[in-house]
């Protein structure tokens, strides 16, 4: 006898629970289940992406392209705003239409921009579109900050005090730069 085929192949309707009466009418008629019948755990990450929201936890629109990471780190989506921030290359934000376009390097995964315009699509309850173009744009936002992070550890280390430590201690490095929270930065121009 021939094997019964695959349930993607088959044609006819799937056969009828026997409790079919608890599971409601083909028309849609609710039976009173709940997501707990289902083994639906409403505080599941998975399931609360899937779940439409509400108005009350909509935000608004990010201004920039830096507001959009600023938004996707807020929503803790740790993939996406290391992507977003090494793996694209901005080449135009526009606000009012609602549009990014990018320039994907090879390290960007192909499906990140229909994540990105999914979630901002959910976050804001607006619909933004995300675009990809040949053409690089700006460096990396990660490439930005480490240039930034490079040019103030050689402005500090011109510095009258830290140029004096390294003279007496010539194996020494400046490793790392932190502000210290609530520390007054003094103006070094003179000019108050």
């Amino acid at each position: 006898p021939a094997a019964p085929p695959p349930p993607w192949e088959d044609d006819g309707p799937p056969p009828a629970p026997a409790d079919a009466a608890q599971w409601g009418s083909d028309t849609g008629a609710s039976t009173g289940a709940d997501e707990a019948d289902f083994g639906i755990d409403p505080d599941d990450p998975l399931y609360a992406e899937t779940t439409p929201v509400s108005s009350g936890s909509l935000v608004p629109d990010p201004g920039s392209f830096q507001e959009v990471v600023d938004l996707v780190t807020a929503k803790r989506d740790g993939k996406l705003k290391y992507q977003l921030e090494e793996d694209v290359s901005l080449v135009k934000f526009d606000r009012a239409n609602r549009s990014i376009d990018l320039h994907l390097l090879p390290t960007a995964p192909q499906e990140m921009p229909n994540t990105l315009r999914e979630r901002l699509n959910l976050w804001t309850g607006h619909k933004w579109f995300v675009m990809l173009s040949r053409n690089p744009g700006d460096p990396t936002l990660g490439e930005t900050k480490r240039k930034a992070a490079a040019a103030e550890l050689a402005r500090l280390k011109t510095h009258p005090a830290v140029a004096a430590a390294l003279a007496a201690f010539p194996d020494a490095e400046v490793a790392a730069v932190r502000t210290i929270p609530g520390a007054i930065i003094e103006d070094e121009t003179g000019t108050g």
